[in-house]
């Protein structure tokens, strides 16, 4: 994925989407073919388990939320 420090949102904007629930902003920062290997993703039960499984993508989420 790209670094949304550089396009897109910042850490602090991509924090209050996902804080307000906002996943339409998200997806906007995205580039098209991250927005489609995103959908792909989730679309994949088992590969997005998986994902949200990995101890590294756990304390991604956790900074994110947490503002770190």
């Amino acid at each position: 994925m790209n670094n949304n420090s550089s396009r897109g949102l910042s850490p602090e904007a991509m924090r209050a989407a996902l804080n307000s629930g906002n996943k339409e902003a998200l997806l906007k920062s995205l580039s098209p073919r991250e927005r489609e290997l995103f959908y792909s993703l989730m679309a994949d039960k088992e590969a997005r388990d998986r994902l949200l499984s990995s101890p590294k993508v756990a304390e991604l989420i956790k900074n994110l939320m947490n503002g770190g």
